[in-house]
């Protein structure tokens, strides 16, 4: 499971921002379109009922890929 598949799996809505650019982190093609660099500061954001599980599963997940320590 990569990072946009565990956000997809809340109801919260999760935004990431690169660059002064923002988009939704459930959206691939959003996502891509930002061209993210390696190591990158990214600011990723949730608003909705399971927002801190959800943020908390996307860290998670970043550090199981290896994105943050």
């Amino acid at each position: 499971m990569d990072l946009i598949e565990v956000a997809k799996t809340f109801d919260s809505d999760f935004n990431l921002t690169y660059s002064g650019k923002t988009v939704n982190l459930k959206s691939m093609m959003g996502v891509l379109s930002l061209g993210i660099p390696t190591k990158a500061k990214i600011v990723i954001t949730a608003d909705g009922e399971d927002e801190e599980t959800g943020i908390k599963a996307v860290h998670e997940k970043m550090k199981e890929l290896g994105i943050i320590g």
